[in-house]
């Protein structure tokens, strides 16, 4: 399995643990109806290519040893969650889980859940970032 495809799993489950409770206070905010009168949207320019971000030597190893971490918490809440006898078990631990991974990635110098999420979504779409991810993680991996 390559990191792009593991990235994906991820960081659903890191982003929930961040945005989860925005999203809860947002159901209770009654968004007023937009102006008659909008103006009209620019065209989107489909031929220029989104500017790829740019991540420094120590960020991405940070985001690799937060990475392996998250991953770890993943995969070792896996096994408890099919283990389950109910939905309200599993929610409970799909909660511990995004904390744990939400503490590990802070846990990590030099390092938010904001920017593990940035270079996350950023690696998704830049093969370039996503093969320099890799090759830090192997090394974790390999220590």
């Amino acid at each position: 399995m390559t990191i792009k495809t593991k990235m994906t799993a991820v960081i659903s489950a890191l982003a929930l643990s961040v945005a989860g409770g925005a999203a809860a206070i947002a159901q209770d905010v009654e968004v007023p109806a937009p102006p008659a009168e909008e103006a009209p949207l620019a065209p989107l320019d489909l031929e220029t290519p989104a500017p790829s971000a740019e991540f420094s030597d120590s960020q991405i190893t940070a985001f690799a040893a937060a990475y392996v971490q998250v991953m770890q918490i993943g995969m070792s809440f896996d096994e408890q969650m099919q283990a389950a006898a109910s939905d309200e078990e599993r929610m409970t631990l799909q909660m511990d889980a995004q904390q744990q991974m939400a503490a590990a990635v802070e846990g990590v110098e030099g390092l938010s859940v904001d920017d593990y999420n940035a270079i996350l979504t950023a690696a998704q779409s830049d093969e370039a970032l996503a093969n320099r991810i890799q090759a830090e993680v192997d090394a974790n991996v390999a220590q």
